[in-house]
């Protein structure tokens, strides 16, 4: 819908005005209409009403029509102009027409005014849509220019022909290859010339099934610059056609990619350096997911499973029989931890090869990202040389201890059955000799009654060492009865409260494990009496879940585990040494809690053996 169009109409005879208005009416024309008949009237008008079309008399009484069109010329040069007047002759009418009027329409004639009219304002949009697509053409070819430019990618546009002439480069090709867009444009055989040798005939190639079927264009490869150092470059292109689907050029964009082959040939380097240094570590290195599936192994690692190069993808760890069903449970444990994005420290697994053979590996794994799935990195150790090393000295060591022991209870036999019985010969004879003495030697009497005594607290103390040495009770009583009696013995010596709860290990479990545990209580005891200055002592032994777990807590002074210098805790770090060796000489392990002022606890986990906990 049309807006309602603003007419002036410069008329002296309002009669005339009046049929003009009446004609526009007859032409169904939506108008808003003003008179003005002076100069002063028009110029007002021009300014306040801005008519879209001007009607005006060409002679007036003070003023000229001519010079009416002249100041709207100047003021507004797109409005319409027509001349509607009594008398106007074919000289008149043709110079008024050059001086810019639209159209003229004589008085006696005035039913064609509506049309004129109608014409004069569709010239007008005519006129402006042009203007406003010739503006947004200019406006577009600005833009178009600005990004072309501004853009890093060379934009060009090339002549169909093998050696793809160029008939137009944009700036950015200086910065790319060194070379003005006139230099280029001077030398047809530019980019024939400077295509890299080693790549010249693959890219013609391409481009002649461009230029053969007219498909797009799409390649990357070296092109020669000024320097003549190398430029990659990924290079796209389409083949332009006329309205009539005739090719005529070629236009594409040419992109400087250097940097990312530069980046992407250092990266294959790093990988390349990287798969050498995975593949031939002297350790055994592994990849697998979440479920266990072997993704990659290194030279190692395929050595240590027995895996050839070529079986991939590789065997499931937890189900191909590598590992025993223990095993499997601590591997798929690790797996867990790993889903949760946790690494696990060295963990030992007995591995199974395919001739029966098996090795001990010391393994530990690491979560990693790779491609948005979330995989396993194992690292290996093979430690079976290391673990039968220490095997061979835990027997050795058994055997000493073993050798020990049979040494100590001989010792404790001879104490008690040989040097305990010539004590008690001499006691006896100096008994005697006390006796037959005539009155009258008191002294000498007292000297042997002395005698005596000494001899009774000499058989006293040998009895102790013998006892401390291979308790009896222990190998009759079992461990609970020799610990009772050793803490009675300890309490009366050192008048510190000995508090012990053994009820959940009332039977002897085996005669190693209760020998070792004694020992490690005496050793305990040994280092409270020494170095602790405690008062009580809690101990306690429980039985949980495949386990012995012996518990020694004082309420001595403490002791810095990190501080060695003074002699006391010299003396007491010996000590926890030896419970150390005690409880890994039966497999288990031992935790020592101490702060200064606080106290000691010594706590020592055992497992029990198989045949004994059924």
């Amino acid at each position: 819908m049309r807006e309602t169009v603003k007419i002036l109409i410069l008329e002296d005879l309002a009669t005339d005005a009046e049929l003009m208005q009446y004609e526009l009416r007859r032409a169904d024309l939506d108008f808003l209409a003003k008179t003005v008949e002076t100069r002063e009237e028009y110029l007002e008008a021009i300014q306040s009403f801005q008519p879209n079309l001007i009607l005006a008399d060409y002679n007036l009484p003070s003023f000229d029509g001519l010079e009416a069109l002249a100041v709207l010329r100047q003021h507004s040069p797109d409005v319409p102009f027509i001349f509607v007047s009594g008398q106007l002759g074919e000289e008149v009418a043709i110079e008024s027409l050059k001086q810019g009027a639209t159209d003229y329409v004589l008085k006696n004639k005035l039913s064609r005014l509506g049309s004129a009219v109608e014409r004069a304002l569709l010239e007008v949009a005519e006129r402006q849509d042009r203007q406003r697509a010739e503006e947004a053409l200019r406006h577009s070819e600005r833009r178009y220019r600005i990004l072309v430019e501004q853009t890093p990618a060379v934009t060009y546009v090339a002549a169909l022909d093998e050696k793809r002439s160029a008939i137009y480069a944009s700036p950015q090709i200086e910065t790319s290859l060194g070379f003005t867009p006139e230099e280029i444009r001077r030398n047809p055989d530019f980019w024939y010339r400077n295509l890299h040798p080693q790549d010249k005939q693959r890219v013609l190639e391409e481009m002649q099934d461009t230029l053969q079927f007219g498909k797009p264009f799409t390649s990357e490869y070296r092109i020669i610059g000024r320097s003549g150092r190398e430029v990659w470059v990924r290079d796209e292109a389409v083949v332009l056609r006329d309205t009539e689907g005739n090719p005529t050029s070629l236009q594409g964009v040419m992109l400087d990619i250097t940097p990312q082959k530069l980046a992407e040939s250092a990266l294959r380097d790093s990988e390349r350096r990287f798969r050498l240094l995975f593949e031939f570590a002297p350790d055994p290195f592994y990849l697998c997911d979440l479920d266990g599936n072997l993704l990659d192994l290194n030279n190692a690692a395929r050595e240590v499973f027995d895996i050839n190069r070529n079986d991939f993808p590789g065997p499931n760890i937890l189900s191909s029989g590598i590992l025993d069903p223990i095993e499997n449970t601590r591997f798929l444990e690790s797996l867990s931890r790993s889903a949760a994005g946790e690494p696990t420290g060295a963990e030992e697994f007995k591995i199974t090869r395919a001739d029966g053979s098996q090795i001990i590996l010391e393994i530990s794994t690491f979560p990693i990202e790779l491609e948005d799935e979330r995989l396993v990195l194992g690292i290996g150790r093979d430690i079976t040389e290391r673990k039968q090393s220490e095997q061979i000295k835990k027997e050795l060591l058994k055997r000493i201890v073993d050798a020990h022991e049979i040494e100590r209870r001989r010792i404790a036999r001879e104490l008690h059955d040989s040097v305990n019985q010539i004590l008690s010969s001499a006691r006896f004879r100096l008994h005697s000799a006390a006796k037959k003495l005539p009155e009258g030697h008191q002294s000498l009497y007292n000297e042997l009654q002395e005698g005596k005594n000494l001899l009774e607290e000499s058989m006293r103390e040998i009895r102790r060492i013998s006892h401390n040495m291979r308790p009896s009770v222990l190998d009759d009583f079992g461990l609970a009865a020799a610990v009772e009696t050793y803490c009675a013995e300890f309490r009366a010596m050192t008048n510190i409260d000995v508090r012990y709860d053994f009820a959940e290990v009332s039977k002897t479990i085996s005669p190693e494990i209760d020998l070792g545990l004694y020992r490690i209580v005496q050793e305990a005891m040994h280092n409270v009496e020494k170095h602790s200055g405690a008062t009580k002592v809690n101990l306690s032994l429980k039985r949980q879940s495949g386990w012995l777990t012996l518990t020694v807590q004082d309420n001595g002074k403490g002791f810095d585990l990190n501080q060695t210098e003074d002699k006391a805790n010299r003396s007491s770090g010996l000590g926890l040494l030896h419970i150390q060796e005690r409880a890994a000489f039966a497999r288990g392990a031992t935790s020592i809690e101490s702060t200064p002022g606080k106290g000691t606890r010594v706590q020592v986990r055992i497992p029990i053996p198989q045949e004994e906990e059924k």
